[in-house]
């Protein structure tokens, strides 16, 4: 049987890590710095983001959703954000971004996903807010994604990509990894060599 589709939607406060299902992978939380100087943290997303990820989604453009989900999403059901924010940390993982909020709160800008394809390959998808866009978060929270994917024995990630997103192409091309591309008529189908 194939695995559905990962979802292309978008997620995040404070993680509330004692109510968890699957063991929270700690040491995939991290603080980076954009090339401007702006503090971001980095983190496994959690259920009880399931209302940031709401929020998230009205902030997005309707372009980016549409980038992102292939599809004109203006809302996320129930189930949908279940599916988002739980996730096993090994064969469904995805990671937050987010900067300072008024010097004391962390606000989610991003999210990059994956969802295991077999032993192997995993899906991946990524959204970042358009306000973040064009600032370097994209690139670390997509290369902090395949790490993560790496780590838990996965050779390669897979991407279904619109051609028109021609960003996502260039943040491939940034973060200097091996892709192959197929165009199977609608989409073009990049296939990520994570072991090298």
């Amino acid at each position: 049987m194939q695995p559905p589709r990962l979802l292309r939607r978008f997620g995040t406060p404070e993680p509330d890590l004692g109510a968890l299902d699957a063991p929270y992978p700690e040491h995939r939380v991290q603080r980076r710095e954009l090339p401007d100087g702006t503090d971001i943290r980095l983190r496994p997303i959690v259920p009880d983001d399931a209302v940031e990820l709401r929020r998230g989604l009205a902030r997005l453009s309707e372009r980016t959703r549409w980038l992102r989900f292939h599809a004109p999403v203006s809302e996320l059901s129930d189930e949908e954000l279940r599916q988002l924010v739980v996730v096993d940390h090994h064969e469904r993982e995805a990671i937050v971004a987010e900067v300072r909020h008024r010097l004391i709160a962390w606000q989610p800008v991003g999210v990059a996903r994956y969802a295991e394809l077999d032993d192997r390959r995993v899906e991946f998808a990524i959204v970042v807010e358009d306000a973040w866009q064009g600032k370097g978060l994209g690139r670390i929270l997509l290369g902090a994604l395949f790490d993560a994917a790496r780590d838990e024995g996965y050779v390669y990630a897979v991407g279904f990509i619109l051609r028109e997103n021609t960003g996502l192409f260039r943040l491939l091309d940034s973060l200097g990894v091996r892709y192959k591309l197929e165009d199977d008529g609608t989409e073009v189908i990049a296939t990520v060599d994570l072991s090298i």
